[in-house]
């Protein structure tokens, strides 16, 4: 649950040598720029990118291949870490990580309900 940012100057044409720099991102951030940019996901990461800078993140797609692999290797569960996923109000993708591995909270529990999407992405979950 992050998002890394590389930033390339002084590259005059693609597969030319320049200087890059890697920051720490928002997962909004990423969400935000993918929007305008896409996404293409392989081997469970994607990559949104514009000329002079990128983000590598986990995006719905990617999360998608790894709760796959736990699933079909039967595996006892997943792990979650963030490094830093502030920006959004909605925690969009332990959310979306929660529609997929316990769409019905527990007995007496309730998830929250989302507050109005910041990050570029439709909240669909869970439904009211």
């Amino acid at each position: 649950m992050y998002a890394e940012s590389y930033t390339v100057t002084a590259a005059a044409q693609f597969g030319s040598s320049g200087t890059a720099s890697a920051t720490l991102a928002t997962y909004c951030e990423a969400l935000l720029f993918s929007v305008r940019f896409g996404v293409q996901t392989t081997a469970g990461e994607s990559i949104t990118s514009s000329s002079s800078l990128a983000y590598v993140f986990n995006s719905f797609s990617a999360v998608d291949a790894k709760l796959s692999f736990a699933k079909t290797n039967s595996l006892g569960g997943v792990a979650l870490f963030t490094l830093n996923t502030g920006g959004g109000a909605n925690a969009e993708l332990l959310r979306y990580i929660t529609s997929v591995i316990a769409p019905t909270p527990p007995t007496g529990y309730s998830y929250p309900v989302a507050s109005n999407p910041t990050c570029g992405v439709a909240i669909t979950f869970p439904t009211t």
